[in-house]
Parts: C-alpha cells; structure tokens; sequence
C-alpha cells in the first residue's frame, strides 16, 4: 500500500516523540558497548548508503 507525503506527514505528527524518547531512550544495541574501533556501524553505512546521490543504496 503507498501512501502520500500529507498522509505520512499527518501520521508522522501522531507519533508522541517526548513519549517514545523517555521510554526507549536507555535501550541500546549490543555494538554500542563495544569498543569504536571494532564497531560496525560505520562499515554498515558505507554499504548501504550510496554517496552519490545521498540515498539509501538498497530500496
């Protein structure tokens, strides 16, 4: 089902951001306590982001 940027958009403003932060905000993935240089986050981007035009290279 696709939807329109309105419709997204007035969804997007249903989302209580305030709430979703205090709850979820002390949740963390396991690689955020692991030291920098052997994170994969960095790779992962560099994957999957496409330079070239600022957009995510997999759809």
């Amino acid at each position: 089902m696709r939807y329109t940027l309105s419709e997204f958009t007035n969804f997007l403003n249903t989302v209580r951001l305030a709430e979703y932060r205090e709850k979820y905000s002390q949740i963390k993935i396991v690689e955020m306590d692991l030291p920098k240089n052997i994170q994969a986050i960095k790779a992962i981007y560099e994957v999957y982001w496409n330079k070239d035009n600022n957009k995510p290279a997999i759809v």
